[in-house]
């Protein structure tokens, strides 16, 4: 998916997965990051809480 049509920050080449469980992943290998965060909630994917934090992290090194 291009960066621009992204609800959230993202970068080009990005790529990641995200579990039933609350699990998720995501590689930024150009920028040389790696997130992983795991949550015990189910039917979570990628709920709120993973977003704001996500975008938080970024919003910091980006």
């Amino acid at each position: 998916m291009a960066p621009e049509l992204q609800q959230g920050i993202c970068v080009k080449g990005e790529y990641g997965w995200d579990g039933w469980l609350g699990v998720y992943f995501a590689n930024l290998p150009e920028q040389d990051i790696t997130i992983l965060m795991g949550a015990q909630k189910k039917d979570a994917g990628t709920f709120s809480l993973t977003r704001r934090l996500r975008n938080l992290c970024l919003s910091n090194i980006l």
